[in-house]
């Protein structure tokens, strides 16, 4: 196993690699359509009529999205910042031991992977309770969509996975294989 001082701390520079609760999303992809599209349909409220209040419902489910989606960067966001500083690496994650899944943040160890779900106990997997690790096949591709993921099946028998930004996997592999 590679000592702890040995991680160096990972930027995550392409968008690719943000999670997809990151609130610049919330802004780019859901807040700024809504608000375009509301600002147009006052003057177009004369031309189409009744479906202007459909248009105004659509809108209403989409602002729900992302306060949801908000809300929980949110939280992934204050549960990172509730962590203790340590020179362990630091991941936001998306974390599941079936049939649930949950966003949260992961640490890395130089003995152990920290596992701190938004809803639910942090799972503790030492290195030494792995029997076995392997790739996640989500969305039907080699990597959790542009995530890298693992599963860790443990010596008691419990399966647990883990999905980080594509830096911070590549280095986690090899470490938690080695």
């Amino acid at each position: 196993m590679k000592a702890e001082a040995s991680l160096k701390p990972v930027t995550v520079l392409r968008w690719r690699d943000r999670w997809l609760w990151d609130t610049s999303y919330v802004v780019s992809f859901t807040l700024v359509p809504l608000v375009i599209s509301a600002m147009l349909i006052p003057p177009l409220l004369p031309l189409l009529g009744k479906r202007a209040f459909l248009i105004m419902l659509l809108e209403a489910v989409g602002l729900l999205f992302a306060a949801v989606f908000g809300w929980v960067g949110h939280l992934v966001r204050r549960l990172k910042g509730t962590l203790p500083k340590s020179d362990a690496e630091i991941a936001e994650a998306l974390i599941f031991r079936r049939p649930l899944t949950s966003p949260g943040v992961a640490v890395l160890h130089s003995d152990r992977l920290e596992l701190f779900r938004v809803v639910g106990e942090p799972i503790i997997v030492p290195f030494t309770d792995i029997a076995s690790i392997s790739e996640v096949r989500w969305f039907n591709g080699k990597m959790l969509w542009w995530k890298r993921g693992f599963e860790l099946d443990l010596k008691n028998g419990q399966r647990v996975g883990v999905a980080v930004p594509e830096p911070f996997g590549r280095r986690w592999r090899a470490l938690l294989s080695s």
